[in-house]
């Protein structure tokens, strides 16, 4: 067939601007689908042109998250709007802007009282613009232009607002506060199709009046234009010779000043501590809105997808003030640029390759965009470019189509004459004639086997007898599928032997030629060596499979292997296997003391030792850091698996070289069995394998590590118990499932109670009540323990005010429970008190309750002092500062050190119930609680006795002279009510 011609210069032009033609024709037929382009056009540009930088005069005044907690309620009381008002007028604020409406039904019931008092805040400040929403019977929202006082007559004043007469049009808003303001306008928006808000109503109209919106009301204000002075004529409004151009909807595009929070933006606290000087606030304009969570109007702009409703109308405020309204060309040059473009496209693009179109695609593209951001970054105006941008897109994607199936018409009138030269160019050449056996082979193709040209000849066995043995029947069967016409073409990857004794990887390629009957005559292709890539291939299956530090299969092998086993223990019922999970014991040391590199070693020679104890079959893989595993194929008993881990133990206990130093190390081994000879497996899957051989490790480690452990179902079930129990620990913490109970503490020398210690109860909806002694651990190794304690400090301070303010004493005479205000003991874990911001905690805490400071005392352990006696002391020296009381608790069951029990700043020392308990009505063994209570004396501290549980142990505390007991003897832990009831009582003892 002959070859197809290029077209002449003439054509493409024609065929170019037919495309052009055809581009305009579609996308003005897809407009209204495509019109989205425009408004995302518009994003982008505003995006593209950078930061505008806002008015000076405009400044915003939120409600946030830390004026919502200061006031605890939301809405806001309108007290708060009150003082809000005052100061702004006292601060000398031109205008003041409340994007904030005020509604006539309050949710709260001392609302109304208020109301008055914020219409004349609002009256004498001057210059207050309200923002109202009018909603109609036909549910179309309309806003009021005027303040209630001068409305039109149209509009009366009612209790449920300010409503038409006929009730067309009506408004929540409070009437007396509208009707204090200066001007009101409306805070409607209408947002896109895809929910963005690009632009802002500025006036809605209904027959011949119109209605501004709170930025344009604002503005107006603050030029000092009144009000019924705002006019719009045609398609823009004229404001004190600012022109502010309007759709046919009276809207007007939003030229964003920044981003987002690029306003001078203060928090309603700051005005109201006076952290915001005078000079700042002085003459400006402040838009006053909400930005607390959950509690503003979130609203999808092109720079933030929640930006608050108060940024909004500071964009559009500003760009009143500072000439920012943008202005969109006309729809005839749109017109234009949406018909020219295109065309040029297509005319450019026929005369030039698919490539010199796409460059010259996105080289006018880019200038219509730059073009663009230029318009709107420095004149304000807006080009779209959207739908340009679409068309010209179109148009070289048809162009390029075109393009592309020309040429492949060409190139297949050309297949027959290059088929085999572009098939086979590559690295090395062979052709074979089929017909008489010889093959030509290329000078390139012997020397990719390092032989000469003439040490090769031109027998198909040249080839055949260098492949490797185990590759050579699959190279001769995927060729004979090819001559037999069962592939499309012959690829085979190989090995084949070089002339320096190694095998290099070889991709060899083919293609038959057949003669006009359909037989097989000639076969050519090429041959690439593939030694790297597979050599990398191979290198990256082993990273994929092996840990690079011991070289030791990965965890995705061990689980892979381990799967297998399970499967082959499903097919037999006298297959046995086991898993071991090891995990060396005290590794961190290593790393601690001589670095991870050394640990790094340790690793690799623990590695080698645990291949040393294998038996044939069997796997040895690391799971990560100091964790190994070994599945132990075809066993006959348990036994066999506890032998194993029997010989590892043994040979780990020999020391380990790392270059000159003698390292020790052991290991727990948790072993986990498929199934006893003769019975099913009971596993399916290999997580669970290792989730059971890893419960017997942690159980080997719990029992003094060092050695082995097999799983059984009792430890499934103690994990199980553990996990769920930490499951509800969290659950109840969330629902305060908590309980506080409060002990007595009496004072010996008067028998009455002075205060109470704070204790925590879980209150399970299953279990009932459970004791601290079974959650308390779980909760400190979980990190949950600093929040119950910040609970219960927290209960507890409040509590003990309530109790000191019912059982206050009347003046000149005692109180019945106490001659003294009550006390408070609360217990800190060690988890808490290595808190850095305790002192602040403590502080905000007993600071909300009004409990005074001196009346909590708090109880830490000996052990918790110890661990780091000098951050201890420091820590609490702040406490003691604050007026808070100090306690050690448990006395005498810790290891506190004497030369420093004498630095800590503490009040009181609490003897353990372990000491009291072993008092008896003669007083024996009383010499140490006497020595404690001496050596309490010496240190200036007064002395608690824990645990009085008889009448001859209280009698014998009293002969030592302790100062206070707690114990069952005076009474168990009570609830708050019980607790009450006991100081009702006012008991003596």
């Amino acid at each position: 067939m002959p070859r197809l011609t290029s077209l002449s210069p003439a054509p493409r032009l024609v065929r170019g601007l037919l495309f052009g033609v055809l581009c305009v024709l579609l996308v003005s037929a897809g407009g209204g689908l495509f019109s989205g382009l425009e408004r995302g056009g518009f994003d982008s540009l505003l995006r593209a042109r950078g930061n505008r930088y806002p008015s000076p005069q405009i400044i915003i005044l939120m409600a946030d998250d830390v004026t919502v907690t200061r006031f605890r309620r939301w809405p806001l009381p309108r007290h708060v709007y009150v003082s809000v008002v005052n100061r702004l007028a006292a601060a000398g604020v031109k205008t003041i802007a409340f994007d904030i409406l005020f509604r006539v039904k309050s949710e709260f019931r001392d609302e109304d009282k208020h109301n008055a008092e914020l219409a004349r805040a609002c009256q004498k400040a001057g210059g207050v613009v309200q923002a109202a929403v009018f909603y109609g019977e036909d549910s179309t929202d309309i806003i009021v232009s005027q303040p209630a006082a001068v409305l039109p007559d149209r509009f009366r004043v009612t209790d449920r607002g300010v409503v038409s007469k006929g009730s067309v049009w009506g408004t929540s808003a409070v009437p007396e506060i509208l009707k204090s303001s200066a001007a009101i306008g409306h805070v409607n928006v209408f947002p896109e199709r895809d929910g963005t808000l690009r632009k802002v109503p500025h006036v809605i109209r209904r027959g011949d009046s119109i209605y501004p919106s709170l930025s344009l009301a604002a503005a107006a204000d603050f030029l000092d234009i009144p009000p019924n002075q705002i006019v719009a004529q045609g398609q823009e409004i004229r404001l004190a010779g600012r022109r502010i151009p309007l759709d046919e909807n009276g809207e007007a595009w939003i030229n964003w000043a920044s981003g987002f929070k690029l306003y001078p933006t203060y928090s309603f606290t700051d005005l109201l501590d006076g952290n915001i000087p005078p000079e700042r606030l002085k003459d400006r304009i402040v838009i006053i809105g909400t930005v607390a969570a959950g509690a503003y109007e979130k609203i999808p702009t092109p720079f933030s997808p929640n930006q608050p409703a108060v940024e909004l109308q500071a964009n559009a405020l500003d760009d009143i003030l500072m000439r920012r309204s943008l202005h969109e060309v006309p729809n005839s040059v749109r017109l234009a640029v949406l018909f020219a473009f295109p065309m040029l496209i297509g005319a450019l693009g026929m005369r030039r390759s698919a490539a010199t179109s796409a460059l010259w695609t996105l080289g006018l593209c880019a200038t219509l965009w730059g073009l663009a951001v230029f318009l709107i970054g420095n004149y304000n105006i807006y080009l779209p470019v959207g739908l340009p941008l679409f068309a010209g897109v179109l148009t070289c994607a048809l162009t390029i189509g075109y393009q592309q199936l020309r040429d492949a018409y060409e190139l297949k009138q050309a297949e027959e004459r290059y088929a085999l030269a572009v098939q086979g160019a590559n690295d090395g050449l062979w052709d074979w004639d089929l017909q008489t056996k010889e093959v030509y082979f290329s000078p390139r193709w012997k020397s990719m086997l390092g032989y000469e040209e003439s040490a090769v000849g031109s027998d198909s066995e040249e080839w055949f007898r260098r492949v490797h043995t185990e590759d050579i029947d699959r190279v001769k069967v995927e060729i004979a599928l090819h001559i037999e016409g069962l592939s499309e073409h012959f690829e085979n990857e190989h090995r084949m032997l070089h002339k320096d004794g190694d095998y290099r990887w070889m991709l060899s390629r083919g293609l038959k030629v057949s003669d006009i009957k359909g037989k097989p005559t000639r076969m050519a292709g090429s041959l690439t060596d593939v030694t790297d890539r597979k050599v990398a291939e191979e290198r990256l299956l082993r990273n994929a499979f092996y840990d690079g530090l011991t070289e030791l299969p990965n965890r995705s092998l061990f689980v892979d292997r381990l799967g297998r086993s399970l499967a082959r223990a499903k097919r037999r019922e006298d297959y046995m296997f086991a898993v071991l999970f090891l995990d060396l014991d005290r590794f961190k040391n290593v790393n601690d003391s001589l670095g991870h590199m050394m640990g790094d070693e340790l690793l690799i020679a623990v590695a080698r030792r645990l291949e040393g104890c294998m038996r044939p079959g069997d796997t040895a893989a690391r799971l990560g850091g100091d964790e190994f595993t070994m599945l132990l194929d075809d066993i006959t008993d348990v036994s066999d698996a506890t032998r194993v881990a029997e010989r590892i133990q043994q040979d780990l206990l020999m020391p380990f070289d790392l270059n000159g130093h003698e390292v020790f190390v052991a290991a727990s081994i948790g072993i986990a069995v498929s199934a006893s000879k003769g019975s099913a497996s009971a596993y399916d899957l290999p997580e669970d394998v290792l989730r059971d051989a890893d419960t017997a490790m942690y159980r080997a480690k719990a029992l003094g590590k060092a050695r082995h452990e097999v799983f059984d179902e009792a430890m499934h079930a103690r994990a199980l118990a553990l996990l769920r129990m930490e499951t509800d620990l969290r659950r109840a913490l969330e629902r305060e499932n908590f309980r506080v109970y409060y002990q007595p503490l009496v004072s010996l020398e008067t028998g009455k109670i002075i205060g109470f210690e704070a204790l925590v109860r879980w209150e399970h909806p299953e279990r009932g009540l459970v004791a601290p002694g079974e959650f308390i651990a779980l909760a400190e190794e979980t990190g949950l323990i600093i929040a119950i304690d910040r609970w219960v400090l927290r209960e507890a301070c409040q509590q003990t005010k309530l109790w000191q303010e019912k059982f206050a004493p009347l003046p000149g005479q005692p109180s019945p429970a106490s001659v003294r205000p009550l006390e408070i003991s609360v217990n800190l874990s060690s988890k808490q008190f290595g808190q850095p911001d305790l002192v602040a905690q403590i502080q905000e805490i007993v600071g909300e309750s009004g409990l005074q400071m001196q009346h909590l005392k708090l109880e830490i352990t000996e052990s918790v002092l110890m661990n780091n006696a000098e951050a201890a002391a420091a820590m609490l020296t702040q406490l003691r500062e604050l007026g808070i009381r100090l306690s050690i608790d448990d006395f005498g069951t810790g290891y506190s050190s004497l030369s420093y029990l004498h630095s800590f700043p503490l009040d009181t020392l609490k003897i353990d119930r372990s000491f009291i308990s072993r008092l008896g009505s003669a007083g024996e063994d009383s010499e140490i609680v006497s020595t404690i209570m001496t050596l309490a004396r010496n240190l200036g501290m007064e002395v608690i006795a824990e645990g009085v549980e008889t009448a001859g142990q209280l009698a014998q505390l009293r002969v030592l002279s302790c100062d206070y007991g707690q114990g069952y003897y005076f009474a168990k832990p009570l609830t708050a009510d019980a607790a009450e009831a006991l100081l009702e009582q006012s008991p003596h003892w």
